[in-house]
């Protein structure tokens, strides 16, 4: 199979022409707006457009990928077992204008320990036909609040007390951060974002 990387979108599901299909990205990992912060919620949204040869509703999960990849080289043959556990998963309706979220929260919180970032695959519809949905891309979005995005929300640390300088012989203390105990991050968008097909022969 091709690698479609320049794609204006993204494509998930079976496909009347290019049979089952999946969806690549790779998003940097964000930055903790302070040090010691750690990802507490992360969400994957993508909005779902345009119009393809679909009756049903499609269930989409998100995946971790677990080999390198780049654009030129994302086949299927390349990539199609490289993913492994599963984490959020949503229903998107037959209606055509739909925004999705997924839930990857455990993803993101294991590259931030230190896991491989290699990206999500977007898997469903492979058994149903004429299952596929389309969803806006970076290319296709490009500045757009359409485009994909992760949204992760931060859980900061506790803040440090230092005694305060008094005449009063009784010590007090003032917070040295004031800062809320979350604070939502978005991502300037995938680093990478392609679908992977499989054309059916026979």
């Amino acid at each position: 199979g091709n690698a479609f990387g320049m794609q204006e979108y993204l494509l998930v599901g079976d496909h009347p022409l290019s049979g089952d299909t999946r969806a690549l990205l790779r998003f940097p990992l964000p930055q903790a707006p302070v040090v010691g912060a750690t990802p507490l919620a992360a969400t994957l949204r993508l909005f779902r457009y345009g119009e393809v040869t679909s009756t049903l509703p499609l269930t989409v999960t998100a995946y971790r990928v677990t080999a390198s990849w780049e654009e030129h080289n994302a086949t299927w043959s390349a990539l199609a077992a490289s993913y492994g556990e599963g984490y959020g998963s949503g229903q998107v309706p037959v209606q055509r204008l739909y925004l999705l979220h997924l839930d990857v929260s455990g993803l993101v919180q294991r590259w931030s320990q230190g896991a491989p970032n290699h990206g999500i695959m977007l898997i469903g519809g492979e058994e149903a036909a004429h299952s596929a949905k389309l969803f806006y891309s970076r290319e296709l979005a490009a500045g757009s609040e359409r485009r994909p995005r992760l949204i992760v929300k931060w859980a900061l640390p506790a803040p440090t007390m230092t005694p305060s300088p008094t005449r009063n012989p009784t010590p007090t203390t003032t917070a040295t951060r004031t800062l809320g105990p979350l604070t939502p991050t978005r991502t300037p968008g995938p680093l990478r974002a392609l679908y992977l097909p499989l054309i059916r022969k026979g």
